[in-house]
């Protein structure tokens, strides 16, 4: 899976005899590789107010092993 992004920003200033225009451009790209466990054909993504959410919803069908964790005292 593979999250691309774009920030733009633009600046203006100064008057009638010169102006002054400042450009900010930022690239994102990050990439995961998705356990088999995953159902592709049922993954979900949104983006809302800057923040993206995906949503990668585990196949039933998979067999995945169970872990057991030990907790003890200090």
């Amino acid at each position: 899976m593979t999250l691309k992004g774009e920030k733009r920003y633009e600046k203006e200033s100064g008057d009638a005899d010169a102006r002054v225009v400042e450009r900010h451009y930022r690239r994102l790209e990050r990439s995961f590789t998705l356990p088999s466990a995953v159902d592709v054909a049922r993954i979900d993504a949104k983006f809302d107010k800057g923040v993206s959410k995906a949503t990668l919803p585990k196949n039933p069908d998979a067999a995945t092993p169970g872990r057991r964790i030990s907790i003890g005292k200090g």
